[in-house]
């Protein structure tokens, strides 16, 4: 397990971000998304289109200041109520304020380019 909290790590990540962040927002998800009957979808994991995630309806989300570090803990898990046979899923990220910048205008790239698909 990497401790992304120590200070090496961060510049790395930093440095990273910066790259990421110069390619713009992240392209809409081009193969064909498969959803089953009982809600997982496949095709929707990056790196392994045979794997599998549960389609939440909308997310919770915590999060928490880490101000020595200068950033923030983002905590999201799938649904509006809480799911509990799928609270594994959830997941919690740092974030650098600029990082956090970043994430919501992706997001609003994201909803920007959902209306003209």
């Amino acid at each position: 397990m990497i401790n992304v909290l120590d200070p090496a790590k961060l510049a790395q990540l930093a440095a990273l971000s910066r790259q990421l962040a110069a390619a713009g927002a992240p392209p809409a998800i081009e193969r064909p998304i498969v959803i089953d009957e009982q809600g997982y979808a496949y095709g929707v994991v990056p790196d392994d289109e045979a794997a599998s995630s549960f389609v939440h309806a909308g997310l919770r989300m915590g999060w928490a200041p880490l101000p020595l570090q200068g950033g923030v803990l983002l905590s999201l898990w799938g649904g509006m109520e809480a799911e509990k046979e799928f609270e594994e899923e959830g997941l919690t990220a740092y974030f650098t304020r600029d990082g956090l910048r970043r994430l919501a205008a992706d997001l609003q790239a994201i909803a920007d380019a959902s209306v003209e698909a």
